[in-house]
């Protein structure tokens, strides 16, 4: 919503590094929900731990930038 009432650019890195991971971790999710829908099993801990620890790389990642 900001960008629609004062537009600004984007640096280089949101656009290769944010939002790559974040469709990487959508897919993720729709992958592993589908699959377990379709075996009719539910969403457990491995699934969940996964998408987690992927995320918190991510924020590593970011944090590691920063500091830079």
């Amino acid at each position: 919503m900001p960008g629609l009432v004062k537009s600004s650019k984007l640096d280089h890195a949101v656009l290769t590094r944010d939002y790559s991971t974040m469709v990487i971790l959508t897919t993720l999710f729709l992958v592993l929900c589908f699959g377990l829908y379709k075996a009719k099993k539910r969403f457990g801990r491995m699934p969940g731990f996964l998408l987690i620890a992927t995320f918190g790389v991510y924020y590593a990642v970011l944090f590691s930038q920063i500091i830079r």
